[in-house]
Order: C-alpha cells, then sequence, then structure tokens
C-alpha cells in the first residue's frame, strides 16, 4: 500500500510539469510550422564556466523568431534533473532539453559536431567567442542567419582588465551595427559588458562575407555566349562585395555580356536579356567595314569579324588583304564602323 501512495505523490508531481510541457509545446507549434526553423549548431569543444550551462554555451543559435532564438540560447543544460549527469552534451540531450522546456521539435533543427565537450576554461573573449557575437548582432540587424556570415577578425583583441578566468556569467558582448550590410573590409565598435556595466570598448577591423547559394560558371562563357545546363552550377560561395549575384534559373534566356571565367560566380550586371538585343554581328562573319572621316568614307568588303557584337558595340574586325585587326562599332547587320 505505501507503494503504490509513493507512486501516486510521484505522478501528482509530474503532472503539472507534463501539463506545462504539452501547453507550451502546443503553443510554440501554433508560431512554428517548421520552414523557419531555429538553427542550433552545437561546437565539439566548449570552456566550461561556473554556474549555468546554456544552449548558447555550447551551440550557434540562429534562425527563427528573434524571441524563440534567444529563449533556446538561454536555456540551463544544467537546470533539469535527468541532465545533471556527467557525460559529452550530445545532440540528443540538447533535443531533450528542449522538448522538456516545450519547444516543439519542428521549430528548431539542430546540427554540427555529434556532441560538445565541457573543456578548460579559455580566454573571456576570443576570435570564435567575438566572430560569433557579430554574427548575432548582424543577424538582429539585417536579418541574414548568423550560420551565412563569414567573419575573419584582423585586429587584435585587448586584454579584458579586472576579471579572472572563470568569471563570466554576466558577460556579454555590443556590437553597433552599420545601417548598411558590411561587406568586405569593415570596421564595428564593440563593447565587452560585465555585469550591466561596459568593460572595454574598441574598434575591431575585419572582413564580413556572406555565405550564399549563387550561379557559378563550370567552363569559360565567352562574351555574347547563352548561359546552359552545362556551363554553369549551383555553389555556395563567399559574397564580399555589394553587387547582385545571380541563381542558375534566373540565366534562363539569358547571354553574357563579358567574358566569365571558370569557378567565377554570376554577377547579374554581367547577364543581359538574349531577346531584348539581336547579336548582329558573330566570330568568322564576314562583314562590311566602313572606315570614315569627315566626309570622306571608304567600304571594305569581305572583312572578318572576330567577337559578336550588337548594335553600338565595339569588335575586332580583320582586314583579309592585310591581316590588320582594328576595332569597329556594330551599326547594323554585317556592318561595321570605324572613325578615323
Amino acid at each position: 500500500m505505501a507503494m503504490y501512495s509513493r507512486m501516486w505523490i510521484a505522478l501528482l508531481w509530474l503532472l503539472p510539469c507534463s501539463l506545462t510541457g504539452i501547453l507550451g509545446a502546443a503553443a510554440w507549434a501554433a508560431e512554428c510550422d517548421g520552414r523557419d526553423r531555429v538553427q542550433v549548431i552545437l561546437r565539439e569543444s566548449v570552456p566550461r564556466r561556473p554556474g549555468v550551462v546554456s544552449i548558447g554555451d555550447v551551440a550557434m543559435v540562429s534562425g527563427g523568431s528573434s524571441e524563440l532564438r534567444r529563449r533556446i540560447a538561454a536555456l540551463d543544460l544544467l537546470e533539469r534533473g535527468d541532465l545533471k549527469t556527467a557525460g559529452p552534451l550530445s545532440q540528443g540531450r540538447i533535443r531533450a532539453r528542449l522538448l522538456l522546456d516545450g519547444i516543439a521539435g519542428d521549430c528548431f533543427e539542430i546540427s554540427g559536431a555529434s556532441a560538445a565537450t565541457l573543456a578548460a576554461p579559455a580566454p573571456l573573449v576570443d576570435e570564435t567567442i567575438l566572430s560569433e557575437s557579430i554574427a548575432s548582432a548582424l543577424e538582429e540587424r539585417f536579418g541574414i542567419p548568423a550560420h551565412q556570415w563569414d567573419l575573419h577578425i584582423k585586429s587584435r583583441i585587448p586584454e579584458l582588465p579586472g576579471l579572472q578566468l572563470g568569471q563570466t556569467v554576466d558577460l556579454r558582448i555590443d556590437v553597433e551595427t552599420p545601417q548598411i550590410v558590411p561587406l568586405g573590409p569593415t570596421s564595428l565598435r564593440v563593447t565587452v559588458i560585465q555585469g550591466g556595466q561596459p568593460l572595454r570598448t574598441w574598434i575591431a577591423s575585419l572582413d564580413v562575407g556572406v555565405l550564399r547559394e549563387v550561379a557559378v560558371a563550370r567552363q569559360l562563357v565567352p562574351r555574347g555566349e547563352t548561359f546552359d545546363g552545362d556551363r554553369i552550377e549551383r555553389q555556395r560561395v563567399r559574397i564580399s562585395e555589394h553587387a547582385r549575384f545571380a541563381v542558375p534559373e534566373e540565366l534562363t534566356g539569358r547571354t553574357a555580356r563579358v567574358a566569365i571565367r571558370p569557378g567565377q560566380p554570376i554577377r547579374w550586371n554581367d547577364t543581359e536579356d538574349t531577346a531584348s538585343r539581336e547579336v548582329l554581328i558573330r566570330p568568322r562573319e564576314l562583314v562590311r567595314l566602313v572606315a570614315s572621316k569627315g566626309r570622306l568614307r571608304v567600304t571594305l568588303m569581305n572583312a572578318e569579324s572576330l567577337d559578336h557584337g550588337r548594335v553600338g558595340e565595339n569588335v575586332r574586325v580583320r582586314n583579309p588583304e592585310t591581316g590588320k585587326i582594328v576595332s569597329g562599332r556594330v551599326v547594323g547587320p554585317g556592318a561595321i564602323e570605324i572613325r578615323l
């Protein structure tokens, strides 16, 4: 009889927690349909700090809504009794902690290392911590997920006064973000805050890029040639300039305005609509070359074109009699003009 009484007491103790988890999961499931999940990217080794070990300590948390992202990052992995056991923090344990807190499985995705190991304390702020803090700030400012930012810290990180290793419970990094997306060489104002008070402010120099999937040339695409599936492919590349890059689906019916080398990401401005401008001159075609100076006009028939050309573009032309190559402007079908 005593055994059954203890079982009922245990069930009554667990019931509120279970209802909380179920109701919480239902609430988050209503807000998250799985299309914009929070990405939890687990690190292999992280420095151990006293007290709290949150998901944000052992993983990069990005994507999804800012509210859910902050909630996941702040979850203490050692708070629940069944997670206090020693050993690596595996993806399964992270998932269990999220589900225990009532976060639906469709609202997050765990990747990265199979398990995170808590290592000895490291410096308070290193390049990894600073890069992730900057990436999180840029995500908040511009909406580009933190894991898509590729940051290379160029300047030295200053020493932090008045702290010893392990005193990182209240430490946070504040980044002053610019008005436009920073790409390429960039300087950002960084402030380390301890217990709500600024500890050190400095200007961090870094090279900023964004990882995107764009169209890349698989082979040389000469100027004037049409893009097709054999010449381009989709690749994830680092973009570090303010330019629009095309994706393969956008290049149907477009031609190269300039020669594009193998492995080169294809900028939208380096392409043009094939139907909008007809190619009037093609390589090895015989064309009419008109040289003019004032009222004087000299016409050479059967000159050989060396390039593709549309109206207004300059192309190279070879004189079949002398072999000399000159440059002229396309003025019509099979007609090129040179002004002397």
